[in-house]
């Protein structure tokens, strides 16, 4: 999904095993996960054990617009794979 370019695809790969349980102990994550996805993220998760969550768009058009409804939260940046 990544070679090809489909973000779509790509958001079914998506996933952490540790989202529910750090749910649990930090609903802060919960409550950026689902910002994320309000915001228009095809997919949101949460690296490793929860030290960052991030959402992944259709294209840089849709992240830069998601930017402005993400201000609650204590950071947000704009990021590219390489």
């Amino acid at each position: 999904a990544l070679e090809a370019g489909d973000p779509a695809a790509l958001s079914a790969c998506v996933g952490n095993s540790l989202e529910s349980p750090a749910c649990r102990l930090c609903p802060e994550i919960s409550q950026t996960l689902a910002l994320l996805r309000q915001s228009g993220a095809l997919a949101a998760s949460m690296t490793g054990s929860g030290s960052a969550c991030f959402g992944l768009y259709a294209d840089e058009t849709a992240a830069r617009a998601a930017l402005p409804l993400l201000s609650s939260l204590p950071f947000a940046a704009l990021c590219h794979t390489v």
